[in-house]
């Protein structure tokens, strides 16, 4: 793979993965706070063990399955999917983990020093700003030729019995990840018996 200008300061979707990570470590460390505290080890407690699990289900298991759907569309079509080392690949879904754990790990000190809502408020809005930027390559499903020339399809249509399946996969996969994650904060947040 050839770097050029074209595929300078790229946002993948990856990246943008990386933040929700983030942010949900931050909301389980933040939520499980007071377990924390009184833990030898934040790693140790069920504000972690629920936090893990829930990004293995409710967040990379999305990604991995739209990798396997849309290749491309994950590197949001500034690199060609098929020529990554797939050490490139791994790494990439490796550093789903490393961004929740960084999220868990200073989640309860931002909290004591009341700095959670300022740097929740500040990743909540890169990503945003990321999608926003994105917005375009975001929306539409192919390969990387299918989008170079125009033909990638778009998530949604004019015509409303025409939806991706990528969008209805997301959908219904990520209102479950949202529903799950509520469940999850609130059962962390309550004291451990």
């Amino acid at each position: 793979m050839i770097i050029t200008a074209e595929t300078k300061g790229v946002v993948e979707t990856f990246f943008l993965d990386w933040g929700l990570s983030l942010a949900a470590g931050l909301m389980f460390g933040f939520a499980g706070r007071r377990e924390i505290a009184t833990a030898a080890s934040a790693f140790s407690t069920r504000a972690f063990r629920l936090g893990l699990a829930y990004l293995q289900v409710g967040v990379l298991g999305i990604a991995v399955t739209l990798y396997l759907m849309r290749p491309d569309w994950m590197w949001m079509y500034w690199v060609p999917s098929a020529q990554l080392p797939i050490a490139v690949v791994i790494l990439s879904f490796a550093m789903y983990e490393l961004a929740f754990l960084a999220g868990f790990s200073v989640a309860p000190a931002l909290a004591g020093r009341g700095m959670m809502t300022p740097v929740f408020v500040l990743v909540a809005g890169a990503l945003t700003a990321g999608q926003v930027a994105s917005r375009a390559r975001l929306e539409h499903f192919g390969t990387i030729s299918e989008y170079a020339a125009g033909t990638a399809a778009r998530g949604f249509t004019s015509n409303p019995f025409h939806v991706e399946p990528e969008i209805w996969f997301f959908a219904i996969a990520g209102t479950a990840s949202i529903l799950a994650l509520v469940v999850l904060l609130r059962r962390v947040a309550r004291r451990p018996a």
